[in-house]
């Protein structure tokens, strides 16, 4: 690899430290497999299209399908590897990018794990209660509370936060508490997302 002076742009001489023509200091060069860490994604203003009504209502359907057809545990797991570079399973096979609404940089990682976690543990709880024929899955509080608070707490906050999809809002209600939102990767998911700038 050639490189040139930084102060005159004559080519450099790789085994000598200063350039031969204006004796500036040349900085080593550096292999690509010693380049900088890969930097976490960014949304640049074209991630930022206009969005279809029902393209984060289908994402997600996705993420629970996934999570049934996986019988649960896979998807945790996926998710878990997924959260990492601000993905979920969904997002990850639809090239889709959680980022934090103010800076429009990745979520962090414990964002995503928070948002699955209450996706799941309410699918899983609607899941139990019909495999359980009806029957009371959490026995506290007495007759009532188990039978008829417990579950209307959950079916109503999976009712609250899903609806604003259905909105102008177009976010699930877990996603605004976190502050983050759905953007496109391009090329995320493939790894040949390359940044831009530094931040």
């Amino acid at each position: 690899m050639t490189s040139s002076c930084s102060r005159c742009g004559m080519p450099s001489d790789p085994s000598s430290s200063s350039c031969r023509f204006c004796g500036t200091a040349s900085a080593p060069l550096q292999s690509p497999a010693a380049s900088t860490p890969s930097q976490p994604f960014r949304a640049s203003g074209t991630a930022f299209r206009s969005r279809g009504k029902f393209e984060d209502l289908f994402l997600h359907g996705l993420d629970l399908l996934l999570f049934v057809l996986t019988l649960g545990i896979g998807a945790l797991i996926w998710s878990l590897i997924a959260a990492m570079v601000g993905q979920t399973p969904a997002g990850k096979l639809r090239d889709q990018v959680l980022v934090n609404v103010k800076n429009s940089i990745q979520a962090k990682p414990w964002k995503l794990i928070v948002r699955q976690l209450v996706t799941y543990l309410a699918l899983g709880f609607i899941v139990a209660t019909l495999i359980n024929g009806f029957e009371v899955l959490v026995d506290v509080g007495g007759y009532y509370f188990s039978t008829y608070a417990i579950p209307g707490i959950v079916f109503g906050f999976i009712v609250v936060d899903t609806l604003p999809l259905l909105t102008p809002m177009r976010r699930r209600l877990v996603d605004w508490i976190l502050a983050i939102r759905w953007t496109d990767g391009n090329g995320h998911s493939f790894r040949n997302y390359k940044p831009q700038g530094v931040y």
